[in-house]
This record gives structure tokens, C-alpha cells and sequence, in this order.
């Protein structure tokens, strides 16, 4: 492994879903998180870094100009595109065959897909026919040249497209517009959790008779089929705002920006955040000793 290669793996790491969850478990005795940091400070990316937070945005800053992966664009989107404070932003979320990187919640769903410059794209035709099904609103953030390519085809017209500069910045060449064509109510309630379709369905006067366990989910699946695709997700998107995390925005809105995405898709507790900032808050010198 070339040392490029070695920063960008133990970099990416130091940001990743399983390292913070480490941290969020164990806190400054965290072996897993450690041991990243300590191959940071092997790999020559630590010198300067006083505290353990100093060395994340090290390690984004370095990712942003060296090796610009799904963790740079997720932050991106995060940081400039969409204003996830306002809204309930669930990331990797099921959709049909595919999973969407974040569906943003509002009055409606607005599905993004993310592919970075290190992204395989081949699937990424028939992703955004899946998010049509459930979002009137799709968009895609992705390099210029993958962009350049969905704005030159006819059948994603409504999709919003957005690239990401050499300096980080995401620009814009069109917003999502809003198309009610392809919703699908069958997918729409194949994405939720029983207990959602279940309420969504209520709302909706189809209530699901007293029925065993197996026969619920066919019967609600027929249900979904009798109801107007764009009533169903509006009754879809009401039911998903309940979905907020469980340490609440504004706490996790105080955490460093580059690891906002990976503890948004872990969904951690109060508890576990202050975990995670009594590991942030340590110095380095003290876990490589």
C-alpha cells in the first residue's frame, strides 16, 4: 500500500460509522478509535494535531483535496445543500432494490443520491427510476462529468443536479422540480416500518382488520394499491417526521461537521454524544502513548 493510500484509508476510518461508534460506546478507551488514531500519527497525517478533534478536520480537509470520497460528499450535502436543522433527514434509506443516501423530510420527500468521485455509476439510472417511485423530488450530487451526462438524458428532466468544485463548494445547474408521475404507493409502503403503514393506512380510512401476523403485511400491501399515490405519500411523509434522532438536531448540530453524517445514520443517545466528545476532546499525544 503506497502512502497516499495509507492516509486515505486511515483518514477515511477516523470518520467512518463503525470508529465513531467505538468512541460512542467506550469513549477515550475506545481500542478501535485508537488504534485509527494511531495509524494516523504512523502515516505522518497527525503532526501538528493537538486534540483528537483537531484531527478530524484535519483528516476532512486532507480527504477534500486528496482523495474526495463518499465522505466528502456527504458532508457537502450536508453542510451546503440541504437545510437538514429544518427538516428530518434519514440517511440509507430503503428504497425498492436500492438505498438512497439521505431522504429529507419535509412536506414532501425529496430523495438524494450521492456519487463521488470514486463512486462506481452503473447503477445509477435505474437508482433514480427507484427514488422516483417514492419522492416527488430527487436529486443527485455527484462529480461534474456524472452530472453532465444525467443532464443530457430526457427521462431525468425533473432531477436536481448539483457538483461539487475543486474547492469544495457545491454547485448548482438545476433544482429538483417537484413530479407527482411516478409515485408508487406499493413502494411507498414497502419502504416504512410496520407500525408506520399500519398508522399511514388508518389516516387513510383503511384501517387493517384484527388479522395474524402473517397475513397483515398482504393485506396492507392490497390496501396501498386502492390509494391515490400522491394522497398515500403525502400521508407518508406526515408519518415519517416522527422519525427524529434521539439526541435531537440541536446537539448534534454541535458536533464537528465532518462527522455529523456517520452519527446521523447511527442514531446514537444523549449519552453516547457525550461520549463521543470526551473522545474527540482528548489529546492525541496521550492515545499514541
Amino acid at each position: 500500500m503506497s502512502v497516499v493510500e495509507s492516509q486515505a484509508a486511515a483518514a477515511s476510518a477516523l470518520l467512518s460509522a463503525p470508529v465513531l461508534r467505538s468512541a460512542m460506546r467506550d469513549g477515550p478507551a475506545s481500542k478501535l478509535a485508537n488504534r485509527t488514531i494511531s495509524s494516523l500519527i504512523e502515516s505522518g497525517l497527525a503532526v501538528g494535531a493537538s486534540t483528537v478533534r483537531t484531527l478530524i478536520w484535519r483528516c476532512d480537509r486532507w480527504l477534500s483535496r486528496h482523495y474526495r470520497n463518499d465522505l466528502v460528499y456527504r458532508r457537502a450535502v450536508l453542510g451546503q445543500m440541504i437545510p437538514w436543522s429544518d427538516s428530518i433527514l434519514l440517511p440509507e434509506f430503503r428504497v425498492g432494490r436500492s438505498i438512497v443516501d439521505f431522504l429529507a423530510v419535509t412536506d414532501s420527500l425529496h430523495a438524494v443520491e450521492i456519487k463521488s468521485d470514486l463512486d462506481n455509476t452503473s447503477r445509477l439510472d435505474s437508482q433514480l427510476h427507484d427514488y422516483r417511485k417514492i419522492a416527488p423530488l430527487v436529486s443527485l450530487m455527484a462529480s461534474k462529468r456524472v452530472v453532465e451526462r444525467v443532464l443530457a438524458a430526457p427521462e431525468f428532466q425533473t432531477v436536481g443536479l448539483h457538483w461539487l468544485d475543486t474547492n469544495g463548494c457545491v454547485e448548482t445547474v438545476r433544482d429538483a422540480r417537484f413530479n407527482r408521475e411516478h409515485l408508487d404507493s406499493e413502494v411507498l409502503m414497502r419502504s416504512l416500518r410496520r407500525a408506520e403503514y399500519l398508522r399511514v393506512l388508518s389516516a387513510l380510512g383503511s384501517t387493517v382488520p384484527d388479522l395474524p401476523n402473517t397475513r397483515v403485511f398482504s393485506y396492507a400491501l392490497s390496501a396501498s394499491r386502492n390509494l391515490d399515490p400522491l394522497v398515500f405519500h403525502n400521508a407518508v411523509a406526515e408519518q415519517l417526521r416522527e422519525r427524529k434522532p434521539r439526541a435531537g438536531r440541536s446537539l448534534i448540530a454541535r458536533l464537528p461537521e465532518p462527522v455529523r453524517p456517520a452519527v446521523l445514520k447511527l442514531d446514537p443517545t444523549r449519552r453516547q454524544i457525550s461520549s463521543l466528545q470526551d473522545w474527540m476532546n482528548q489529546e492525541v499525544a496521550n492515545v499514541y502513548a
